[in-house]
């Protein structure tokens, strides 16, 4: 069994079925993108953790020989460079990722993304700050 898809039944026990009809990374990343809004309409943060654990999994897994097979080009092709399309995923990155984290993945949030949206993200992780002062 590959890697990406043994990490994924651990991490992601949910999406078992789905994991098993998926055949390819590169899908199952995109269709996760789809998850994780969903997650966070339901406010499910739990969901939303589980689902950055195994994206951060993937991008820090060693690379591979070619686009087939390295998780980071995965992981940023086909998650990452999609988490601007959804306001409340990138009111939320903040809490996610530090702001050096979101700095550092600037070109692949803005492949989709625009710079406005790309700021929001930004702002996220001041209001988390703020929220973490509060505490």
């Amino acid at each position: 069994m590959a890697r990406w898809r043994k990490e994924a039944f651990e991490k992601l026990p949910e999406f078992r079925k789905l994991l098993q009809e998926e055949k390819s990374l590169y899908v199952f990343f995109h269709l996760l993108v789809r998850e994780l809004y969903q997650a966070y309409l339901r406010n499910d943060m739990e969901q939303v953790r589980r689902i950055y654990d195994y994206a951060k999994w993937c991008k820090d897994s060693p690379r591979g020989n070619d686009a087939s097979d390295d998780l980071f080009t995965i992981a940023a092709v086909s998650f990452y460079e999609h988490l601007p399309e959804h306001s409340e995923i990138r009111r939320d990155m903040g809490r996610w990722f530090t702001r050096r984290e979101i700095e550092g993945m600037k070109d692949t949030l803005l492949y989709h993304g625009t710079e406005e949206q790309f700021d929001e993200i930004l702002a996220s992780c001041e209001i988390e700050n703020f929220r973490k002062k509060q505490k």
